[in-house]
C-alpha cells in the first residue's frame, strides 16, 4: 500500500518520520506520539507503516526508538554551543557566590570543616543549577536563552530522575574526554621519544609529498 492510499493520520505520521518538527509543532499534532507505546492510534499507525512505502529502515526506526529520537528536531550544534557558554559563566557565577556565602556562614570553622562544605557545595551546586533548572523549567539557564529544552523520550516534560541522570551521564562524558585526552598524550610522548624526538608531518596541498620534521 502507497502511502497516499493510508488514512490521514498514518500519511502524517509517514511525513514526519522523514520531516521531524520543531517540539511546540509535535505536542500540537502528535499527542498519541507523546502517550506512547499501548496507545490504541500509536499502535494502530505503526502496524499501518508497515505498508507504507518507508524504507526497510525507517520502519525499523519508529518501531523500536523511542519518537525523540525521529519525530523531534535536533537543535544545531552551534546554538547547542552558545547555550553551552552561556551555562558555563553563569554556572561559574553561581558557584562563586554559593562559595562566598559558605565562607562567610563558616567562617571561624576549622579549614577541615570549611573544605568539606566547599567541596559539598561544589557538587551540590552543579546538580542544582542543572538538574533542578532542568526538572523545574525544562531548561538550564543557557537553554532558556537559547530555546533550547529538555525532554523526555515522548517529547514531554522530563522526570526529576531523568534530569539527575542527565548530570551523571554529563559528568562520565567530560571524563571520559579528559582520559581519553591525557591517554593519547601520554602516547604521544611515548612515540616521539621512541622516535628520538622527531615528529614527522605532513604540509602542502592534498597529495604532496612534502614532510618537515620538527
Amino acid at each position: 500500500m502507497a502511502a497516499s492510499h493510508l488514512d490521514p493520520k498514518a500519511t502524517e505520521l509517514a511525513g514526519l518520520v522523514r520531516e521531524p518538527v520543531r517540539l511546540k509543532e509535535y505536542r500540537v499534532r502528535f499527542p498519541y506520539l507523546m502517550a506512547g507505546p499501548g496507545d490504541p492510534d500509536f499502535d494502530r499507525l505503526v502496524g499501518a507503516l508497515e505498508h507504507s512505502d518507508l524504507l526497510p529502515e525507517e520502519k525499523l526506526m519508529v518501531r523500536n526508538l523511542e519518537p525523540r529520537a525521529w519525530a523531534i528536531l535536533r537543535p544545531g550544534l552551534g546554538r547547542r554551543f552558545v547555550a553551552f557558554l552561556f551555562d558555563l559563566v553563569l554556572f561559574v557565577v553561581f558557584l562563586t557566590l554559593g562559595l562566598a556565602a559558605l565562607m562567610s556562614y563558616t567562617e571561624g570553622a576549622p579549614q577541615e570543616t570549611q573544605g568539606m562544605a566547599a567541596l559539598a557545595w561544589m557538587i551540590a551546586s552543579y546538580f542544582v543549577y542543572f538538574g533542578a533548572s532542568e526538572w523545574i523549567l525544562t531548561a538550564s539557564p543557557g537553554g532558556l536563552m537559547t530555546g533550547l529544552r529538555v525532554v523526555d523520550e515522548r517529547g514531554r516534560r522530563p522526570g526529576l530522575w531523568l534530569c539527575v541522570k542527565r548530570q551523571f551521564a554529563r559528568i562520565f562524558r567530560v571524563l571520559g574526554a579528559v582520559l581519553t585526552a591525557l591517554v593519547f598524550s601520554k602516547a604521544r610522548t611515548v612515540n616521539a621519544r621512541m622516535a628520538g624526538g622527531a615528529m614527522a608531518a605532513r604540509i602542502g596541498a592534498s597529495g604532496g609529498s612534502d614532510v618537515v620534521l620538527r
